[in-house]
């Protein structure tokens, strides 16, 4: 029964996206229309509440599963189709993230976000000319009620760095814990060139100290820029 509505889904999402693009090539605007196909973090995480058992995606070769902050937690397949603007065919390996939707569409609609609106992500459009993406803030990633030991993780070029968080696990932040929050401390910390290991399988720590330094020291300044300027919902008693 789970695994039949499993396969469902599946079907239901080629259905509807099957749907879209009939629609686009109907109205003739297939051809110069940006369709942007990507999906949830990563798959289901077997029996971490009760009845799961869904499970059935697979994240091979990656580490971990949904609700990781290792690569298999968060790094989805991303499907881009504009013939008038992208080669058809081709695999482009620079990271991009949701975050970075709304200048890219601003950018395509040559207008800007608001003056007063700071914004973690970039324009991708380099990326689909295969250019590397010039980001002012790499990718950085907090889950305060993650499974795996390293809650934060950040990407910054060809590495990735992961850090413990000093605090209990959070189902959610409030002003309760706020304060909490942004005075805990990262410590225990991992790199990987992930551009060669997207496994997370060899900890390059030990042997790449002056990378190791660099990454702690930007890591610790994006999560406290993080923090103090997240949003904090007020519990009603």
């Amino acid at each position: 029964m789970d695994e039949a509505q499993y396969f469902a889904n599946v079907a239901n999402m080629d259905s509807a996206v099957g749907r879209l693009m009939a629609t686009l090539k109907s109205m003739d605007i297939d051809k110069n229309t940006l369709v942007v196909f990507t999906s949830d973090n990563g798959p289901e995480t077997l029996n971490r509440y009760r009845n799961a058992k869904r499970s059935y995606g697979t994240a091979q070769p990656l580490r971990g599963m949904k609700l990781w902050t290792t690569e298999a937690g968060f790094r989805v397949a991303g499907i881009m189709r504009w013939p008038a603007k992208i080669k058809a065919g081709q695999t482009v390996n620079h990271p991009v993230s949701a975050l970075d939707f709304l200048p890219t569409f601003c950018e395509l609609a040559k207008t800007k976000p608001p003056s007063d609106l700071a914004l973690d992500g970039t324009s991708f459009l380099p990326a689909l000319e295969n250019k590397p993406i010039e980001r002012q803030k790499p990718l950085i990633w907090v889950y305060y009620n993650a499974t795996n030991e390293r809650r934060v993780a950040m990407r910054d070029g060809d590495w990735k760095i992961l850090a413990k968080l000093n605090l209990s696990k959070l189902r959610s932040v409030d002003n309760s814990n706020a304060a909490q929050v942004k005075a805990a401390t990262l410590s225990d910390f991992q790199i990987f060139k992930i551009t060669d290991d997207s496994g997370e399988s060899q900890d390059l720590s030990a042997s790449h100290p002056e990378k190791l330094s660099e990454l702690k020291q930007r890591l610790t300044v994006f999560y406290r820029e993080l923090v103090s300027d997240s949003h904090v919902w007020s519990m009603k008693k």
